[in-house]
């Protein structure tokens, strides 16, 4: 059964560096990246699906999945609805927190009061700045469940290194996703380094984007089975 299983994981891995060398460095069929980067996600929501057991913390990062499939959907495949794509992206990360409540061995009703919180906090801050755009508030309220997150997971880091790496590289992606939209709202030209960054062609997002799906998915398997 474990030769089964890291048979199935090397496979995985191969297919998912192929498309993640195709969608940065080399498009033969020049397919557009957001098939490439769709079905490359969908492949990581298969694995898990693979290796699911009906334990808590699985339950959580299978529905992390969904959402991030859904989200990817209207984001990345379509293209057709931003607001709610992010609405998804958001609920992952909310998915994110419930797994890193049950490793660490925090009791759930935290994560309802931080919840509130940082709804309350950003409501706030977007009637402060006068818009209550749902694109502006599930924004900042995705990548401030980001943050926390990252920073949470880390704090615990040593028990599941995998997925913390993984939100990681996940915060450094969105971030470079908020540095190309704000270009749309905000002008780059006295600040040197967001314009730079803006300017480089290559494909940042998702050179971090990619390995993060990938070890999302390695770590159901191989670390947050033993965590339990």
């Amino acid at each position: 059964m474990t030769s089964h299983k890291h048979l199935i994981t090397y496979v995985f891995l191969i297919i998912e560096f192929l498309f993640w060398i195709t969608i940065l460095f080399y498009n033969p069929l020049e397919i557009r990246t957001g098939i490439l980067g769709f079905t490359a996600v969908f492949i990581s929501f298969i694995y898990v699906c693979i290796h699911f057991n009906k334990q808590d913390i699985y339950k959580y990062l299978l529905l992390s999945f969904i959402f991030s499939v859904i989200a990817d959907y209207f984001l990345t495949l379509t293209d057709i609805h931003q607001t709610l794509g992010t609405f998804f992206f958001m609920l992952a990360q909310v998915s994110y927190m419930l797994v890193i409540f049950i490793v660490s061995k925090h009791k759930k009703s935290t994560l309802i009061w931080w919840m509130i919180s940082s709804v309350i906090l950003i409501v706030s801050i977007s009637i402060i700045i006068g818009s209550l755009e749902l694109l502006i508030i599930f924004s900042v309220l995705y990548y401030t469940l980001l943050v926390i997150n990252v920073i949470h997971s880390w704090i615990y880091h040593k028990n599941f290194i995998l997925f913390t790496i993984a939100l990681t590289l996940y915060l450094c992606a969105d971030t470079l996703v908020g540095i190309h939209e704000g270009a749309n709202f905000i002008s780059y030209e006295n600040f040197s380094i967001l314009s730079f960054i803006k300017s480089i062609h290559f494909n940042f997002i998702w050179f971090f984007y990619l390995p993060t799906q990938v070890l999302f998915a390695l770590s159901s398997t191989y670390q947050l089975e033993r965590r339990i």
